[in-house]
């Protein structure tokens, strides 16, 4: 007899191996082929297939376990002619009673579709996947794109063939793709120019971190991720109005032997003044932050009525405008501004801003605004404006499930309760009530069955009611911040320390015995960056460590078994086991350590490492023994 774990497994394989022998061209009409395969054989420079892959225009239908085309098999098995058939004679039974129904002075029903019809366009649109047709325009298309990706690679006298195979027994077309890329273009000199002299020396002040080297292979993407970094690297210095629309590169092609000068120039700002229809140009301007004005319960573009109040941080010098009650205490809520007044902006501030609001959960939408101030072009300051669109503070959600564990089939459900801003300062509070009841063999019989051994699933006796209950609350409170009985602990805003209380208990009520769990936790959460140092004496972040410490975990298990049980338990000789159905309190620590590497190229597989440590007991049992009580024997 299989088990149900078993069966799943046999399914899912028999269903595979009838999904990879089903004809995917039964449904194609004539002159049609579907796309097999796309194979791209490269001569020369070894270039990656992915990369080659991706800019293909045809791509075949997917694949499961690297065979099957489950989507396309489900797309096919509607008969769509059958359908259409069916709603057909559907609609001329609906026209005949809507005939007799005018007679009668009733409104005329609608003509819809079959029943079948419905669902075959559900499991057609929805779930199934359309067949990727053989298409000599799309073909034409990706012959095209692979010569104009090698040429952003520097291969600039690539060449690009294709050619199709087709199976007119199957209708499959199988296209090939013939690539030569020749010797690329390298980088022979890089120079970078501007008459923005002031500006040119904060630009090469950031040359050592450049992207582009002198003999490396031109790589226009490489250009597109130096003007990047470079956009980003003046926008944290205060260059505010920074885009690339500002940078221009030039290619000099005429050394011969496939060797290039390159220049970036970096343009001024083009002004203009619309009375006289005069412009010139003008160097760009490093912008200092002046004011910062929070709104805490922004609704539209109307933020001064008239039944607004104003906060004044004067340590953080913010503005804090709110109608009525505030919805977060203006002072917690300056703990999460990094954008600071008398400072240059700084891009990755305000980014670090955007995260520290949106993960307090209490808001909508976020939105940050800076407005130069016009009134006096000669003083380049910035007034910052952040919007904050608060969310509902409470939320209730209802949750029913049906369960099968090892064939007991049962019920259960959550009520959970959320307050996101419990004492206005950001604190989230979780109730969850978790209940269900389920049908369960009995672990013990009058005649035969133990607890433990060797003990199969056909020897307990199949129960067709339900005989377990179990159901309890899951309470949660996280604060923003560290609660310690002494200040002793100092974090910076990008640390984001958290307070995490939980509790719960968990009754459970079978035939065999009646059982109370509980469980209660004090946790601290925060984040570090480790940095390293670049050539200008900065500091950059490589990796994340997040870090979760309970340095209090207390669990008290109090069970009441059934006589037949407890003379099953007594006749075991597991100690494991049978200390897991008897009293015990365990009070214990845990820490846990996730590091997250940060990768150049984000589109590459993330590298994280996680750990943990956790002991309990230890500490109850030395105490204990120092007041000479007597040790169990069982662990």
């Amino acid at each position: 007899m299989l088990k149900p774990v078993n069966k799943i497994i046999t399914a899912v394989l028999l269903t595979c191996f009838v999904v990879a022998g089903c004809n995917y061209t039964k449904r194609l009409s004539k002159g049609e082929y579907l796309v097999e395969k796309n194979t791209i054989e490269v001569k020369g420079d070894k270039i990656s297939q992915g990369e080659l892959q991706a800019v293909l225009k045809t791509q075949p239908n997917r694949k499961i376990f690297g065979k099957p085309r489950f989507h396309l098999w489900l797309y096919n098995i509607p008969d769509t002619v059958k359908m259409h058939h069916k709603t057909k004679k559907k609609q001329a039974r609906i026209k005949r009673k809507n005939e007799k129904r005018v007679k009668k002075g009733k409104e005329p029903k609608p003509l819809k579709k079959s029943w079948k019809e419905r669902r075959g366009n559900w499991i057609r649109n929805s779930v199934g996947e359309a067949p990727v047709l053989l298409d000599s325009a799309k073909v034409r298309s990706s012959t095209k794109n692979l010569r104009n990706y090698l040429f952003k690679k520097g291969y600039f006298n690539n060449t690009v063939r294709d050619s199709i195979g087709l199976d007119s027994v199957h209708k499959k077309a199988y296209l090939y793709y013939f690539v030569t890329t020749r010797t690329p273009y390298t980088i022979d000199t890089f120079t970078i120019s501007s008459e923005d002299k002031k500006l040119l020396k904060v630009i090469k002040s950031a040359s050592d971190e450049t992207l582009i080297k002198e003999d490396d292979r031109l790589d226009i993407d490489v250009l597109d991720a130096e003007r990047s970094r470079l956009i980003t690297y003046l926008k944290d210095r205060g260059y505010y109005d920074m885009s690339k629309d500002f940078f221009t590169f030039k290619i000099d092609s005429t050394l011969g032997s496939q060797r290039v000068k390159l220049n970036m120039s970096v343009a001024r700002l083009l002004r203009k003044d619309y009375d006289s229809d005069s412009t010139w140009y003008e160097n760009h301007r490093r912008y200092l932050v002046n004011n910062i004005y929070i709104f805490t319960d922004y609704i539209n573009n109307d933020s001064l009525v008239s039944d607004t109040s104003v906060y004044k941080d004067e340590e953080h010098e913010y503005i804090i405008v709110y109608h009525g009650r505030p919805s977060i205490r203006p002072s917690n809520l300056s703990q999460h501004i990094y954008i600071n007044r008398g400072y240059y902006y700084r891009a990755k501030e305000v980014e670090s801003t955007y995260k520290k609001l949106t993960s307090l959960g209490i808001y909508k939408s976020t939105n940050i605004v800076f407005k130069p101030n016009v009134s006096d072009p000669s003083n380049p300051v910035l007034d910052a404006y952040i919007y904050l669109k608060p969310q509902a503070r409470q939320t209730f959600k209802l949750e029913a499930k049906g369960t099968n564990r090892g064939g007991n089939l049962g019920i259960a459900g959550d009520l959970t309760y959320r307050n996101k801003n419990l004492f206005r300062g950001a604190e989230a509070l979780k109730i969850t009530m978790t209940g269900g009841i389920e049908a369960q063999q009995l672990l013990t019989n009058q005649d035969e069955s133990t607890v433990g051994g060797n003990i199969g699933v056909g020897e307990f006796k199949p129960l067709n009611t339900f005989n377990t209950i179990e159901f309890g609350p899951e309470i949660s409170l996280t604060i923003p911040k560290f609660l310690v009985p002494f200040n002793v602990f100092k974090f910076s805003k990008n640390a984001s320390p958290k307070t995490v209380f939980t509790a719960d208990f968990n009754f459970q009520q079978r035939p065999d015995f009646t059982r109370g769990i509980q469980e209660a936790s004090l946790g601290y959460e925060w984040l570090t960056e480790i940095r390293k140092k670049t050539q200008k004496k900065e500091e950059k972040p490589i990796a994340t460590m997040s870090h979760y410490l309970s340095p209090l975990k207390l669990s008290a298990v109090k069970i009441n078994p059934s006589d037949d049980f407890k003379t099953r338990l007594n006749t075991i000789k597991d100690p494991y086991l049978k200390y897991s159905y008897t009293d015990h309190i365990l009070l214990g620590c845990q820490y846990q350590m996730q590091l997250n590497i940060n990768r150049k190229n984000p589109n590459k597989d993330q590298i994280y490492i996680k750990w943990g440590i956790e002991q309990s007991g230890n500490l109850l049992r030395q105490v204990f023994s120092w007041s000479n009580q007597p040790v169990d024997t069982m662990g």
